[in-house]
């Protein structure tokens, strides 16, 4: 489970989150990593956090959210989430495996 702490006030953006990362083995929750990042702050106005896959496209999801944003823009929005629904359609798991629900709404426009 991923804990993200959100806190805005008139002098900025707070935002925490646990740093661990857990897999299931046998239908128990063990704990692989403890130096996770699971945020990303953005050109100094938007703060991203994740919950679920760790890794897309074979690097962790904080690096590939780096690589991924585009520079600002109207539609950067648009294009951060085509470009993650793209990574996650290349996935051959289960909908329900992918934890993305925003993902799964996308698809089914």
């Amino acid at each position: 489970m991923t804990l993200v702490i959100n806190c805005l006030t008139q002098k900025g953006l707070f935002q925490v989150s646990d740093r661990r990362l857990v897999v299931v083995v046998n239908g128990q929750f063990v704990p692989v990593e403890d130096k996770t990042i699971k945020n990303v702050f953005y050109c100094g106005h938007w703060a991203f956090s994740y919950t679920g896959l760790a890794k897309i496209e074979g690097r962790g999801t904080d690096d590939w959210l780096i690589d991924a944003l585009p520079p600002p823009s109207k539609d950067w929005v648009k294009i951060i989430i085509e470009k993650a629904t793209e990574a996650f359609r290349k996935l051959d798991w289960p909908p329900e495996s992918k934890r993305c629900l925003y993902c799964r709404w996308m698809d089914q426009e």
